[in-house]
């Protein structure tokens, strides 16, 4: 989030946007992040519950559960937003994802946020084609190296990612993307 949403730091502000935007009749559930329990003040939590329209839930709750009920997806740099493409569901970035190549993905990062409540609308109103899904899937399988053992898991669920061995595949493969991007 520091490097890629540097205007969204503030993540009560921007919960409290993304609220604010929202049309009426409908709610936003915010999910803590796993890696965050224990990183903010009480005062945050009880800033983000004052607001009408949002529910507030634990990071064990099933991300997968979560986005099949909802009618879309807003996240700032989140893999919620992947999940929400691989489901069908209409995804708001607030930042550069891998993801947002997807023409599914309506990048907010391109826009003034006092139109935050656009995009939203958009995504609300909107429905993801099966074809854009098969064609991001599609496209993500032909850049993923044939590599047994690699692994592209968060260090957070998989310390093994930042083994020496595992992180000298990724920078490869990276390096290979790179230099035959410049011809």
């Amino acid at each position: 989030t520091l490097v890629c949403a540097p205007f969204y730091l503030n993540q009560v502000a921007t919960i409290e946007d993304i609220a604010k935007s929202l049309p009426s009749g409908f709610k936003l559930v915010v999910k803590e992040h796993q890696g965050s329990i224990g990183r903010r003040r009480l005062s945050d939590y009880i800033d983000i519950k004052k607001n009408w329209n949002v529910l507030l839930v634990g990071p064990q709750e099933d991300s997968i559960e979560l986005v099949k009920k909802s009618k879309a997806i807003v996240t700032i740099t989140s893999t919620v937003g992947l999940q929400g493409l691989l489901l069908r569901k209409p995804v708001v970035t607030l930042a550069r994802v891998s993801y947002d190549a997807s023409p599914a993905v309506i990048r907010a990062s391109e826009i003034p946020k006092i139109s935050l409540y656009k995009a939203i609308a958009k995504a609300i109103n909107s429905e993801v084609k099966e074809s854009d899904v098969l064609d991001f899937c599609i496209a993500v399988e032909r850049k993923l190296p044939n590599s047994e053992g690699l692994i592209l898991n968060l260090p957070i669920y998989q310390k093994e990612v930042l083994e020496e061995e595992n992180v000298n595949k990724i920078s490869k493969i990276i390096i290979k993307e790179l230099k035959g991007s410049s011809n």
